[in-house]
């Protein structure tokens, strides 16, 4: 741990000692908490190892051609819960060539793409997307693929967004669940698009083409797993007349899948690390200049407010947190990486902003990090209890009561202006399109 006073004057740097023993210095940071207020926390924020042994140049390049990197970027990714991004320079390119009237835009060109097979993300015409952001979405994909266990299928893409510089994230956090019914079924098949020609996307077959190549891969993988077919959906040949309204038939069809995966792990007694595991990864692309903060797996931790700590919960590891150079995309599992916008006196507060997606994937339970029961899912067959998970990680810092009573007790704060998703017509947090989802299966 960095043996620095809580607060550093400017320009100072703080050494630090990673778990592996190997040393660090760490840039005076500045970190949010959202708690019943917005309130500020000095800490620091170091260089990840990986980064020192590749280097930065490495890292803002092309590792997909050297198998020792992509090994030790995989170690990262299972280890400490995030990575850098193995195609690093072609996902910046990317973002770099999408116009910026498109890069407002990002939330519903990522909406456009749920759902949809490779084969419909990649003719983007017919499709009716735009072919910047399927693009990014296939490339993002492309390298998911890469540095996840062989076993894992990536589902697809779930959510995504564009932040500008006030509509960067200035508090720690930990992403909501997204990994219920809801969710599972807006990823196998396409969303409404009712602002769209309904001719691009309308019949069964085209409604399907994406559920039809899962399960042809999951079967690779999971040959016992025996998921319902197309032609089980009562829905009829084509989706409803009024593609916006819920589909009930849909619903029914994905709590099959949900009964298939469930008899799987019946018939097969499995075994906890033979469990199927839904789980939803990230992918953080900086335009120019601006950094994630991200805290290593290993200092995991509940807090009373599940995706927000407070202040005094943040005490125990605000000299915990890595970032990766300028310049760099970002892997990362963000159920359990706590993270924000790098900020503080010794990092550019970029005004090119990022785009941050994310993807729904499935795998054995074996063959992910150590986390990966801690928080359920929707086919979740075992969920460990708080007390398992305590017995387990090590957390450190003040107990739950005297968290409590700090909190009660500390004087509010005024949060900073912009909210979470200032640049962008879609949201991370709480995404307007998916209110018919949820309202349909009762969240």
């Amino acid at each position: 741990r960095c043996q620095s006073a809580p607060f550093l004057p400017p320009n100072r740097m703080a050494t630090c000692t990673d778990s592996d023993g190997s040393s660090s210095h760490g840039k005076e940071a500045v970190f949010g908490t959202l708690f019943s207020s917005y309130r500020a926390q000095s800490g620091t924020i170091s260089l990840p190892a990986l980064e020192r042994t590749l280097g930065t140049t490495a890292l803002r390049g092309d590792l997909r051609s050297s198998p020792e990197s992509l090994a030790q970027v995989r170690e990262h990714l299972q280890t400490k819960g995030f990575t850098a991004a193995p195609g690093a320079a072609e996902l910046v390119r990317m973002i770099k060539e999408v116009p910026f009237e498109q890069l407002r835009a990002t939330g519903t060109a990522f909406r456009n793409c749920i759902g949809l097979s490779h084969d419909q993300l990649s003719d983007a015409q017919r499709s009716s997307l735009c072919p910047y952001i399927s693009k990014l979405v296939l490339a993002s994909m492309a390298q998911l693929e890469l540095l996840l266990p062989a076993d894992c299928v990536v589902l697809g893409p779930l959510e995504g967004t564009y932040r500008g510089q006030l509509g960067a994230i200035s508090w720690l956090h930990l992403d909501e669940n997204r990994t219920s019914a809801a969710y599972l079924q807006q990823v196998l098949f396409p969303l409404p698009r009712s602002e769209l020609e309904q001719e691009s996307m309308c019949t069964r077959d085209d409604v399907f083409q994406h559920y039809n190549e899962l399960t042809a891969r999951l079967k690779t993988f999971y040959p016992d797993l025996s998921l319902p077919v197309a032609s089980e959906w009562t829905g009829g040949e084509s989706i409803a007349e009024d593609i916006a309204a819920p589909d009930k038939d849909l619903q029914d069809f994905t709590l099959s899948v949900l009964e298939a995966i469930s008899d799987y792990h019946e018939t097969r007694g499995c075994l906890e690390e033979d469990e199927l595991v839904l789980d939803f990864v990230n992918v953080w692309i900086p335009k120019a200049e601006k950094q994630l903060a991200l805290l290593p797996l290993a200092h995991y931790a509940r807090f009373r407010k599940e995706t927000r700590p407070c202040v005094e919960e943040v005490e125990g590891f605000n000299h915990e947190f890595q970032a990766f150079g300028t310049g760099t995309p970002v892997i990362f599992y963000g159920r359990f990486v706590l993270h924000q916008a790098a900020e503080g006196q010794e990092f550019v507060k970029c005004t090119h902003g990022s785009m941050e997606t994310r993807y729904l994937i499935l795998t054995r339970r074996s063959s992910t990090h150590r986390l990966a029961l801690h928080r359920p899912s929707c086919i979740s067959q075992s969920a460990e209890t708080t007390e398992d998970f305590v017995q387990e990680v090590d957390v450190t810092g003040p107990s739950t009561a005297a968290v409590t009573e700090a909190t009660s007790s500390a004087d509010a704060t005024i949060l900073p202006g912009g909210d979470d998703d200032a640049s962008s017509d879609g949201s991370l947090g709480d995404e307007p399109h998916l209110k018919w989802y949820l309202s349909l299966w009762g969240q």
